[in-house]
């Protein structure tokens, strides 16, 4: 995965242990045209990006036939980064919890049949 200067999200399609560098790069559809990515992150917790203007976004449908999903499903505003962790679990630094700025966070409840926790 990698995000674009333009903020576009790409996935790398056709990576394969006979293929490490992959055979084509794929470009995933904005969920409109003002929201611009500046940063992506994949893991057991999902494919999730953080927009320009700190919304967390997940993205829906992604499948073993379809690894670039359908759609983006807004999470919640005031993200910084994400993190996917090793047991699924999907960390973030929000911009203010309770009057604190820079708070890390974990999102609970991700699971495969709810995977936006």
């Amino acid at each position: 995965w990698l995000v674009s200067s333009e903020g576009q999200v790409y996935l790398r399609q056709g990576v394969a242990e006979s293929s490490q560098a992959g055979q084509v790069w794929v470009q995933l559809t904005n969920p409109d045209t003002a929201t611009r990515f500046r940063g992506v992150e994949g893991g057991r917790a999902g494919l999730w990006a953080v927009d320009t203007s700190a919304r967390l976004w997940i993205r829906r449908g992604v499948s073993v036939q379809f690894p670039e999903g359908t759609s983006w499903g807004l999470v919640c505003s005031n993200v910084r980064s994400v993190s996917c962790g090793d047991t699924g679990d999907l960390w973030a630094v929000v911009d203010e919890c309770n009057g604190v700025n820079g708070v890390l966070a974990r999102r609970g409840g991700v699971t495969p049949s709810n995977p936006g926790g």
